[in-house]
This record gives structure tokens, sequence and C-alpha cells, in this order.
């Protein structure tokens, strides 16, 4: 009787657990990409002021005061080699997804935004700053 109730409770909770992980997931990748924009923004002020011309940065990541803990400031790692929770920029690096912010998720996919240097916007979805893609990691190769 124990074990059919144990069984009842995890069969209830598990999926609500992986849930909650995900949505703290998306919560968090929010967070990073609202803080992206922003610092986008003052930079582009802070070269009108400097130089008279708004320009932004080759990389969006170079904006920030601060980068995400588990950003790839090397610039090396390739989006079928990220580990749990990296944050890249592709840059050049990539043939389908150049000049994109990749987050890898605990689920084993990668949430791709674009960035368009030209202009420092970042590419999203509805709701606001929703990944314009998502990658299952795997498919890459």
């Amino acid at each position: 009787m124990v074990m059919v109730i144990i069984g009842i409770l995890a069969a209830v909770s598990i999926p609500r657990f992986s849930e909650i992980v995900r949505q703290s997931e998306v919560a968090s990748e929010q967070g990073i990409i609202i803080n992206l924009v922003a610092a986008l923004d003052t930079y582009s002020q802070e070269q009108f002021i400097e130089d008279g011309v708004m320009s932004w940065p080759e990389n969006p990541f170079e904006s920030l005061n601060k980068v995400p803990q588990a950003y790839d400031q090397t610039g090396t790692v390739m989006m079928k080699e990220m580990d749990d929770s990296n944050w890249i920029f592709t840059g050049e690096q990539s043939d389908n997804f150049k000049h994109s912010i990749v987050h890898r998720r605990k689920e084993d996919s990668l949430a791709v935004w674009t960035y368009n240097k030209s202009n420092g916007e970042i590419g999203y979805s509805n709701p606001p700053y929703k990944p314009t893609q998502v990658v299952y990691r795997p498919d890459l190769d």
C-alpha cells in the first residue's frame, strides 16, 4: 500500500517539478535578454556621446558590465559542444546561426536569439524575449 502511494506521488510530482525547472529557466533567459537589450541601448548612447555616431558592439555580451556566469568568454565553444546552461555568441562561427545569442537548456535544447550588430537589435518572438528558434542539440550533427 505504501509503495502505491509513493508511486502515485511520484507520478504527480515529477512532471510538475520538470515544468517548474523549465519555467525558471525561461525566466532566467528573459532576465539576461532584458539586461542585454538595456545594455546595448546604453552602449549606443555612450558611443553617440563620445563619437557623435550611434554604434553597437560586434558581440552583444561586450555591452554588459557583468556577463552571465556560464557565458563562454573564449568564443571557442560551438553550439553542439555546449555544456549545461552555457551561453555563447556565435559571431561568424556558425553556418546556420550567424550572429546569434544561444543558451543551452537543461533538456538539451538550444534557445536562439538573433543579433543585428548594425542597429543593436536582438530578435525575439512573443511573448517578449522568447527565443526566435529552439533547436534540439543532437539535431545539429
